[in-house]
Formats: C-alpha cells, structure tokens, sequence
C-alpha cells in the first residue's frame, strides 16, 4: 500500500516536472489537471501544506527544489515582491504616502496595494508578521495622519533650507508637492482650533507665522514709519519701492481703502495718524496747490503763470493751474473749487485773454499811427506799457496763412482794416 501511494506520489512528480518544463516554474493553478487527467493543481497545495507541517522527506523537499519550487504561495510572494518596492519607496522619500495611481517603473500599482494593506489592517486581515514588517518602514495605518507628517517633512525641509516657512499659497515643490497649500491648511486648522497641541509646537519650531496678513502688516507700517522719520510725511507715489523692494506706495494705497470700507481696525487707523497718513492725499495735494496759487495772487495780482513755471521749493504751479483750467473746461472741476479760484482772480481762458489784450493794443496803434492801406504792424514794435504788439501780429498773420485763425478774430482785425499777407 505504502509502494503504491509512493508510485502515484512519483507519478504526479513527473507530471509537475513536466508542467515546470513547459512554463518555466511551478505556479500551478489550483483547478489545473494535466491532459492524462491528474489534478495536478490540488497536489501542489498539498505538497506545500505537507511540506509547512514537516511532513514531506528530505529526499522529496530536495527533488522538488530541483524543479524550481517556491514554498511560499504566489500570493504570499507578491505580497513580498509589492513590499520591497515599498521599502524602496521609503528609502527615497522617507514616507509611504503614495499617490494611489503610483506605479513602478515595471508597472506594478504601489499606490493600488499600499491602500489595501491599510484597508485590510482596518478590516483585522493582515498578519502580526506583515504588520510589523509594514511598520518597520514608516507605514502610517491612518493615511490623513500619514499625509500631515509628510506635509511637515517638506515644510521641515525647506525651514533648513530658507530659516522661515512663510510662503506664497501657490509655491510648490521641485518634485511636486504643494507646500504652500499645506501650510495654509494648517493655519486654517490652527484657526478653527483643529490642529493638535504636538502638531501647534512642532510648526512653532519652524517660526511659522499663524496670521500673515497681521505680519504683512507690521512690516508695511514698518517701512511706512521710517519713510515719515525721514522725510516729515507720507507723500509718495502710488509706485514707490524702497531700496529692498518692497512696494510701500501700493500698502500705503491699500490702507486707504481699507480705511474707506471700514476694514481697518482702531489701532491700525490709530498708529498711522500718528505718522500723518493723509487719508484723502488728492484732496490734500489739491488744497497744496491752491495755497501756491494764493501765494502768488498775493504777489503778482493774477494767475496768468506759465505752465513750467516752479515754485523755490520745487511745486509744479504753471502745471497745477493748467490742470486745474484742463478740469473746468472739461466740467470736472467741483463747484466750490471754481469758487475758490475766482476769489483770486482765475482766468478759465488765459489765450481768449491775451488776444483780446493784443487787439485792444492793434486797436490803439491803429487810431493814432495809420500809415498805410492794409494797416500793418512793424514786427519789431512795442507799446509803451511793454505789450510786444509787432509780436502778436505777426503771430495772427501766421494763423491766417496756415488757414488756423479763428474767422470771429478774423472779422474783428478786418474792422480795423487790416489785410494779411498771403
């Protein structure tokens, strides 16, 4: 009997030997049955139990291994072959966060079978032994958790690298990750009282700054303060950078909207008067302006200024009063300014003006020095009151022969009887 479950043990040997031939190993499906009709699939697994209860020869153990054999189970192989790719993944990265389409260069999905260690360790699937192995290369059972340590190792990282966390939102890292993302997650959980109290002191380390908006702030004033301790104030241009660039003309213009919609606090608000922030500086610049002008009516008796004349102390009044005349005509300039600029005299139409004052000078020549037929000026001539009549008529005949003298001027001159050459 003995001899005859030997010959059937020998027989299905020579069927195995056969299968390894053919394929190359000895992966035996457990359904497979040769063509002679030996279920040679069911006597594979009984071969790998009687050999894990130490019931199979040395003689058979070494004929098996002969014909290349795997004691453990396919399975049990690719659950080795996915773990050393695993442990490859940690080396590099120092974690086992992997993306769940991640594969490996032969293709084999790591991200798929690190998810199902996780599942099946939840479900209580996975053995004592894999847990341990798993555990020894930084496996996280609690993938969020597992996310937030890899998160503050790139944080981590870059504190090394910079001395400060303290990045835009959109920075991400030279290998993918979105660090700038993460951290702002994490000072809305520190918000929202989410972060733990190991987790607060960890970033802490890092010199993480819980409110950016309050540190952006601080260094706006900053700046904002040691300009006025400089120069007495803060009229600045809008574009106004300083010497490490940072953009202090924009923050001085976003504070005055803030200011306007009501987003500054009281001590904001409180801190800037006190370093005279103009919260109107058009209004401000326009009130300046209006005192230069009243200076000079004091002086000259009249807002006829040249349009590049300067003040001694550097103000662009011939600019501003043109401005000014610019934004009347136009119907921009307010009521109470109009008001305010004709107490002193302004003239909305200084070249109507000076005409009227040449022709009035023509007008007067003419009576009392008529010499000829057409009535021309000398070029050269001036009034006894130092008006350059010869000048101005010789700039209205200019106007004529270039077709740009107005024809109500042109009608008041033909009066007076003069006749330009053509």
């Amino acid at each position: 009997m003995v001899w005859e479950f030997e010959d059937i043990w020998k027989q299905k040997y020579e069927e195995a030997k056969k299968y390894y031939e053919t394929h190359g190993n000895l992966d035996i499906p457990a359904d497979f049955i040769t063509e002679s009709g030996v279920n040679l699939g069911r006597w594979y697994r009984t071969v790998l139990n009687n050999y894990k209860n130490g019931a199979l020869s040395n003689e058979k153990i070494k004929l098996l291994e002969a014909i290349g054999i795997q004691w453990t189970s396919i399975i049990e192989r690719k659950w080795m072959k996915y773990y050393v790719y695993a442990s490859d993944f940690f080396k590099l990265h120092g974690h086992l966060n992997v993306n769940l389409n991640y594969t490996t260069a032969d293709g084999s999905n790591l991200g798929i079978w690190i998810s199902g260690q996780r599942y099946a360790y939840r479900n209580h699937k996975l053995s004592k032994d894999k847990i341990e192995l798993l555990e020894k290369i930084g496996m996280c059972w609690n993938r969020y958790k597992d996310r937030w340590k890899v998160g503050f190792l790139y944080a981590e990282r870059y504190f090394i690298e910079h001395g400060e966390i303290n990045i835009p939102i959109n920075y991400i890292t030279t290998d993918g990750f979105p660090l700038g993302v993460w951290i702002s997650q994490q000072r809305n959980k520190y918000k929202k009282g989410k972060l733990s109290l190991e987790q607060i002191k960890l970033l802490e380390k890092l010199k993480i700054v819980w409110n950016p908006h309050n540190a952006f702030w601080n260094e706006g004033f900053k700046y904002a303060k040691e300009y006025y301790n400089k120069h007495g104030d803060l009229n600045i241009p809008g574009n106004y950078i300083t010497e490490d660039n940072f953009k202090l003309g924009s923050w001085l213009a976003n504070q005055r909207t803030r200011y306007k919609n009501g987003d500054l606090s009281r001590e904001q608000i409180f801190l800037l008067e006190e370093i005279k922030i103009s919260w109107n500086p058009v209004e401000n610049r326009w009130k300046l302006g209006y005192d230069y002008a009243k200076g000079y009516f004091r002086q000259n008796r009249h807002l006829n200024v040249p349009k590049n004349y300067i003040t001694d102390d550097g103000f662009k009044l011939g600019n501003w009063i043109a401005t000014q005349r610019k934004s009347y005509n136009s119907g921009k300039l307010e009521k109470q300014k109009i008001e305010l600029l004709e107490n002193i005299d302004m003239n909305w139409a200084p070249q109507e003006e000076k005409w009227c004052i040449g022709y009035e000078h023509a007008k007067q020549y003419l009576l009392h020095n008529k010499t000829n037929n057409d009535n021309r000026i000398p070029y050269s001539y001036i009034s006894s009151d130092g008006f350059k009549l010869g000048e101005w008529f010789r700039s209205q005949e200019r106007q004529y022969q270039n077709g740009k003298l107005k024809s109500d001027r042109f009608a008041l001159l033909k009066q007076l009887g003069i006749s330009f050459k053509k």
